[in-house]
């Protein structure tokens, strides 16, 4: 919905019309979007911390985001590619059921954006863990705001959005 709402409003017009770059405006709601999935993720750890079981929090947590971002900004990227919010939305599910319907084949990689951080640390000496940790997040990341961007380069073509 974060840009194709603005065409079916009718804003979408007002958002190329203005004198700033239209890109903030849109990075601005995208950031909005990040900061209520990270409000969400932090009442679920909350209760599931007090309801079911300890653990370590804040690792959980912005663990947790990494594939939000992913699969929020692959969300994005499908929506401005199909002029549909429903069918970025059905296609990014799609690629989510496929990471978890190939978990055994991914999950050791480099790659894999549901990584286990707190199983992985129990098998690895502490040097490999963390530059597995610190490589899958980077690529997951760097995957994410790739997604992103290019979601944001393809609305440069007024036409195919309006």
């Amino acid at each position: 919905q974060l840009v194709l709402q603005e065409r079916e409003t009718g804003t979408i017009e007002v958002m190329f019309a203005i004198s700033r770059s239209r890109y903030r405006v849109w990075l601005l709601k995208a950031l909005t979007v990040y900061i209520a999935i990270f409000v969400l993720h932090l009442m679920l750890a909350v209760l599931t911390w007090i309801f079911i079981t300890d653990f370590p929090f804040l690792q959980v947590l912005l663990n947790s985001m990494v594939p939000a971002l992913l699969f929020g900004n692959l969300t994005i990227l499908l929506s401005v590619v199909t002029r549909s919010s429903n069918g970025g939305a059905l296609l990014a599910s799609i690629a989510l059921f496929l990471v978890f319907f190939f978990q055994g084949a991914f999950n050791p990689s480099f790659f894999y954006p549901f990584l286990n951080l707190q199983d992985l640390a129990q098998d690895l000496p502490r040097e490999e863990y963390l530059r597995m940790a610190v490589v899958n997040r980077v690529l997951v990341l760097v995957m994410a705001f790739s997604f992103l961007g290019l979601a944001l380069r393809r609305t440069h073509a007024r036409e195919r959005l309006l």
